[in-house]
């Protein structure tokens, strides 16, 4: 399993405008300090630690995908 890292804040803001400030699963607005960044594919199956494998996600939406995955 890959081990989390801390984001640049370039990294972060790139993260964050993937989808234009919005939730890439229910498509709520996000304010840029509630984005919680989501890995697509979870580090523990093997996803990388890497931004193109970020979305960002309100914290109800990271949650929940979170419960399921």
């Amino acid at each position: 399993m890959s081990e989390r890292r801390r984001l640049t804040k370039e990294e972060r803001r790139a993260v964050y405008d993937k989808m234009g400030g919005h939730c890439a699963y229910c498509g709520c607005e996000l304010h840029y300090k509630d984005m919680q960044v989501d890995h697509v594919v979870p580090l523990r199956k093997g996803g990388p630690d890497v931004p193109d494998n970020m979305l960002p996600a309100c914290r109800s939406c990271n949650h929940y995908k979170d419960s399921i995955c």
